[in-house]
């Protein structure tokens, strides 16, 4: 997706990137605006619905639930990245001047464009976490069920290898 926004920024002739810059802002489609609100809503339903599920079906629904907001961060993206403008066209202002001010002025003016290259990367990021992270949760799903498959009412543990000779 990168690559794409990348090779149509290349493609363009200098009259028609002034002539698409100085035309009004792109807004969101009201299409992409119910999916991405619509995966929202249904990431939200199915984290609710997870503390009621067995060990199992909490780590396949965890799986569900990162891809249903990563759906949703994708279609949001111009969205989600306004507020990241906002912060870090302060930090470039502050940095570099003149030329921090131009990039923050034109990164919100084309939040779109700016998307186009974040969601990509929200992608990448996102399923790197769930991968690193899948290991964690099914260790843990792995100690609640070894935990609820000792049914003895007392067990008895060694602080050290073997038991006592006392014992």
């Amino acid at each position: 997706a990168a690559f794409g926004a990348a090779r149509r920024a290349a493609k363009i002739s200098p009259i028609e990137a002034l002539r698409e810059s100085s035309a009004p802002q792109k807004r969101l489609g009201w299409m992409r605006l119910l999916t991405g609100f619509g995966f929202v809503a249904g990431g939200i339903a199915l984290f609710a619905v997870l503390p009621g599920l067995d060990t199992d079906a909490q780590v396949a629904m965890s799986l569900g639930i990162a891809a249903v907001f990563l759906i949703a961060a994708s279609r949001l993206g111009p969205l989600i990245v306004l507020p990241c403008i906002a912060v870090l066209g302060r930090v470039l202002r502050r940095l570099f001047g003149q030329p921090g001010e131009l990039a923050r002025l034109n990164s919100r003016h084309s939040s779109h464009r700016v998307a186009s290259v974040a969601s990509p990367l929200i992608l990448a990021i996102g399923f790197a976490c769930l991968m690193f992270f899948l290991t964690a949760t099914m260790q843990t799903a792995t100690i609640v069920q070894s935990n609820e498959r000792t049914t003895a009412e007392y067990v008895l543990v060694a602080d050290s290898p073997g038991l006592p000779v006392a014992l």
